[in-house]
């Protein structure tokens, strides 16, 4: 199991001005996170800024990450049933994904007066509803974020169902052997329990729509079971280095 940061995740619709030029729509935000104690992995080679092309709808969207940097995987993963598919709708947010040592760590640049200037520019990148929560991951976070291309999953535990039962299909997921997927990493958010990030560290789009065709009756009744505690949104993202 790995060590990591916790990490702020911020969905978002894209502006026309980010989906034109990420980079430099982020610039000056990137360097404030930079000079931000606390915030892990500092160095221009650990942040990974890219957009995506969300699978099936082809909508653009974003991730920005900072990968937290003391992590190690001893896990071994199990047989498991054929590729899980996940015929889930697919969400065209943007996502920027942000590792600190701590939860109090971020709150303090929230409460600091640099937060105003961040927050402009953020806003830049801004084109509609926006919504912040952090997690602490379980995972191989370097496998699943650098894969060629990372599922992004947003989970909501619906009514009546225990979080136990919830906490055991995404172990069950995350323990599945599939060939293409590099690794996974996923945790409940600090704001609300019911609410979690998972993503899956796919080859490429390709390979998981290959695993969706492949399926077998065990792996979609499995995925019934899903469906029914958990409510989902997800979109394939390229991860590349800023």
């Amino acid at each position: 199991m790995s060590t990591v940061g916790v990490i702020e995740a911020v969905f978002f619709t894209a502006s026309d001005a980010y989906k034109k030029d990420p980079a430099g729509t982020f610039k000056r935000l990137v360097e404030i996170l930079h000079d931000t104690p606390g915030q892990v992995g500092s160095d221009a080679d650990l942040l990974t800024c890219t957009y995506a092309i969300a699978s099936v709808t082809a909508s653009t969207t974003a991730s920005c990450t900072k990968r937290p940097t003391m992590l190690s995987s001893s896990s071994v993963r199990p047989s498991s049933p054929p590729p899980l598919p996940f015929d889930v709708p697919i969400h065209t947010d943007t996502d920027t994904d942000t590792a600190w040592t701590t939860y109090e760590a971020h709150q303090a640049l929230i409460n600091s007066p640099r937060y105003a200037e961040l927050k402009e520019h953020f806003g830049n990148a801004i084109g509609g509803a926006m919504k912040m929560v952090h997690f602490k991951a379980t995972g191989d976070v370097p496998a699943a974020l650098g894969a060629g291309a990372p599922e992004v999953a947003r989970f909501t535990v619906k009514p009546g169902v225990a979080i136990a039962d919830a906490t055991a299909i995404f172990e069950q997921i995350a323990a599945f052997k599939v060939p293409d997927i590099a690794g996974t990493v996923w945790g409940y958010t600090v704001e609300d329990e019911k609410e979690a990030v998972f993503v899956a560290g796919w080859s490429s789009v390709e390979a998981h729509q290959e695993a969706l065709k492949a399926s077998s009756p065990e792996a979609a009744a499995f995925v019934q079971k899903l469906l029914a505690a958990l409510e989902v949104k997800m979109v394939h993202a390229k991860f590349g280095k800023y």
